[in-house]
């Protein structure tokens, strides 16, 4: 069955990835899905609008489990059950990796963001549906966020190389998730300082922030941790680390910042921090 084809059955309201009390109505789904299919980033990527419409469809049927890597590859990427083996093909992770990157891309490139959002958390299968609400005051604000350079406490070249890689990846990624919300570590200064006319910081509210941290490294294992820092009264409001046993790598570099990048937009997500 074609992306096209594939027909969305409609409840009165579902609560999938939503917290109680925020349900949000089927039709306004199917509506924000349609208009995620028809956009230039997915509409001629027809695997892509045909896995995204399954996992969508799975949510709207009332699943409360996450759908299983095996059912989405017979039922959307046509594999045989006779000689299908996830751990052998690895498709479904593959392509539901490039939709979590197709929709960040997705919401980056749009002026206004819309009121039903659409994320895969890392490790599930089954989407995260949430609602945005839009007020006056949240529109008024801006979020900035700045990146720190990581630290690296050892003197040692391919791991000081290996950090700055990371430092320059995660950049990369938080400008494709948040866009003209970056902004350099000098700007910040110069804006927290009031030496940038016509802005005033303290009509941003307690939004803009530095993200800093720093890289450890032992053998085959690597640490990451990250924080959030309040760039007015420069309290720590969020950390979080990371640990991988790998050895660095450009591949180790670029997995350890999506893992960041992906731990700040859940957590800006997930309204611990307003973000306009």
């Amino acid at each position: 069955m074609s992306a096209v084809e594939m027909r969305i059955e409609t409840q009165n309201h579902v609560s999938n990835g939503m917290p109680m009390g925020q349900l949000i109505p089927a039709d306004e789904i199917c509506s924000a899905l349609e208009q995620v299919l028809e956009s230039d980033v997915f509409k001629r990527a027809r695997r892509m609008c045909r896995l995204l419409k399954y996992l969508i469809e799975q949510s709207l049927h009332g699943s409360r489990r996450d759908v299983s890597e095996y059912a989405i590859g017979l039922e959307v990427f046509d594999r045989d059950p006779k000689t299908y083996y996830p751990g052998e093909d690895p498709v479904v992770r593959v392509q539901v990796g490039r939709l979590r990157e197709r929709l960040k891309e997705y919401y980056a490139t749009m002026p206004e963001q819309p009121s039903v959002h659409f994320s895969i958390p890392l490790g599930h299968y089954r989407p995260l549906i949430q609602r945005r609400e839009k007020t006056a005051e949240r529109q008024n604000m801006e979020v900035l966020i700045s990146v720190i350079p990581l630290q690296y406490g050892a003197e040692d070249f391919p791991g000081r190389s290996f950090t700055q890689g990371v430092t320059e990846e995660l950049c990369f990624q938080l400008y494709k998730c948040f866009g003209s919300q970056m902004i350099s570590a000098n700007a910040l200064n110069d804006l927290v300082a009031g030496n940038i006319p016509n802005v005033d910081v303290n009509k941003l509210g307690s939004i803009t922030y530095f993200l800093e941290g720093s890289v450890r490294i032992d053998g085959p294992s690597i640490k990451t941790a990250i924080r959030l820092i309040d760039a007015r009264s420069h309290a720590i409001i969020w950390s979080h680390q990371f640990l991988q046993q790998a050895r660095m790598s450009l591949l180790v570099q670029e997995q350890t910042a999506t893992n960041l990048c992906e731990a700040v937009r859940q957590y800006m997500q997930l309204g611990r921090a307003k973000m306009s």
